[in-house]
């Protein structure tokens, strides 16, 4: 939208109306950024002129701009909203251009601690799939996953010393910000790694406890990071003109592996209206959750945020991976179940995708 808008809202009055906190720094601050999860925070907010910008996901613009994203409408019905909900303040009018200056001094500042997180992921990823051992590799192999796509993807196994490892090459400040440092021993040995990708960056690395594990009474999934949580699996598939959504990683790279656009959601009820202006267009939005009460749930929660989808249903399974191996399902087939998906209209006007 255009930034020389005329009338002027209260960010400070806004944040609070969305209970986002930020440490009082003067009138430029730092929150974390609402429109992705993350634990450092990446966004830039100057209270004076009304602007905000993300370095970890990249949005921008004015307080508008924030209310249109956070309410999920567009700008007229974001000015609308601030109008009744916010007393106008007096400020003086600013240029496009000041927004890339303004956050030049915070951006030098933050891509230092971006880029010791993306190393942080980067020495947990080449330490868990150096030297995978063959049960780690096998179990990926029973469930599908040709070992050409294990290394592609780059699913590995935590291994004795990357706690060592990582507190030996990494800055402590950062590590004990992400709760690393109090570890003080290797956690999460012998889970198997997956990692979560966007745009050719680590972003978060996913961990699934072994059989052994889960009879023990360990969670089967949970982030290698425990203050990072997951976030989509396989968004290069934004790119395409459809897309398949999925219930976690694993449905999703069993289709990747066939050729298929798949994402995968990590808990059918976490999908969020967050993720809409940050990750999907206009793609034809297919959903093959699995054929249980909470795969409903999950597609209950998607109508409420896209116009439209499409639910494909597998017969005699519970999800994509069982479909795939104890069915023998193939590429074909499943553009044959798409074909006869379910189509569900949504809520008009709440998505703008």
């Amino acid at each position: 939208m255009d930034l020389g808008e005329k009338k002027f809202y209260s960010f400070e009055e806004v944040l609070a109306y969305y209970k986002i906190t930020y440490r009082p720094t003067g009138q430029q601050v730092k929150i974390a950024c609402p429109f992705h999860k993350e634990v450092i925070p990446s966004m830039g907010v100057n209270l004076e002129k009304g602007l905000f910008h993300c370095f970890g996901c990249g949005v921008s613009g004015t307080i508008i701009d924030f209310v249109a994203r956070m309410e999920g409408v567009d700008v007229q019905k974001a000015s609308s909203f601030l109008s009744k909900k916010f007393q106008e303040v007096k400020r003086e009018e600013f240029k496009v251009e000041e927004l890339e200056k303004m956050f030049d001094e915070f951006s030098q500042k933050r891509a230092p601690a971006l880029d010791e997180l993306e190393a942080i992921y980067n020495t947990i990823v080449q330490f868990t799939t150096n030297h995978v051992p063959d049960y780690a590799r096998n179990y990926w192999l029973a469930r599908g996953i040709a070992k050409q796509t294990q290394e592609q993807w780059k699913l590995g196994v935590v291994q004795p010393g990357l706690s060592q490892i990582l507190l030996k090459e990494h800055d402590i400040q950062t590590l004990d910000e992400l709760g690393l440092v109090r570890m003080g021993k290797d956690v999460q040995v012998g889970r198997f790694t997956v990692p979560y990708f966007e745009y050719g960056s680590i972003v978060n690395v996913q961990t699934r406890a072994t059989q052994e594990q889960t009879a023990l009474g360990y969670a089967k999934y949970m982030p290698y990071i425990m203050k990072r949580k997951v976030r989509l699996y396989g968004v290069g598939a934004i790119e395409e003109k459809f897309v398949i959504l999925t219930e976690g990683a694993i449905d999703a790279l069993t289709l990747i592996q066939m050729g298929l656009p798949a994402i995968g959601v990590p808990g059918v009820e976490t999908f969020t209206r967050e993720w809409l202006p940050y990750l999907f267009k206009k793609q034809q939005i297919y959903v093959c959750y699995d054929m249980d009460a909470g795969g409903q749930k999950g597609v209950e929660n998607l109508r409420k945020l896209f116009p439209q989808i499409h639910r494909i249903k597998l017969p005699q399974s519970k999800d994509v991976n069982e479909w795939f191996l104890k069915y023998g399902g193939g590429p074909d087939e499943f553009k044959r179940l798409m074909k006869q998906a379910e189509v569900i209209g949504g809520v008009n006007g709440i998505a703008s995708i």
